[in-house]
């Protein structure tokens, strides 16, 4: 191929020439996104999980939702920066049953307050200073003795 003086020769790709390969991504790199990722997933985790004044929820230990209970008593965890809960039990079609203010995370009802074989629903909030701070889920229970 003759080339003109102070003219460069044209490059016309090869249509069957394959690009070259990215390199492989440094070790370096790569552990910066994995301590990316994880610093992500912690601040998401805060903000779900954080201590905030919207209420929360009362987590719920026992009966077990849908449980036939025996013995009347019921169990939720503490509320983190409350000391007062309400229980309140009504029947499936909001008739109340009971109702009260504790400074315990647990409360024996009395048997009489229920019939046998009947269906309940429960719940507990957690106050601060008679409001609502946070409240648990709605569980069903029934009553056999």
């Amino acid at each position: 191929m003759a080339v003109t003086k102070g003219v460069k020769p044209s490059r016309i790709p090869n249509p069957k020439a394959r690009p070259a390969p990215p390199p492989p991504p440094s070790k370096r790199n790569l552990y910066i996104g994995i301590a990316a990722g994880v610093v992500l997933l912690a601040a998401i985790a805060y903000f779900i999980f954080r201590d905030s004044d919207t209420p929360g929820v009362v987590q719920l230990r026992s009966p077990k939702p849908e449980a036939a209970l025996q013995t009347p008593a019921f169990t939720w965890k503490p509320y983190k920066g409350v000391s007062d809960y309400e229980l309140e039990i009504v029947t499936e079609s909001g008739e109340p049953v009971f109702a009260t203010g504790t400074k315990e995370t647990s409360m024996q009802v009395p048997a009489d307050r229920f019939h046998a074989g009947q269906k309940y629903l429960w719940l507990v909030r957690a106050l601060v200073q008679g409001e609502a701070k946070a409240v648990s889920h709605i569980d069903r229970f029934t009553y056999q003795p």
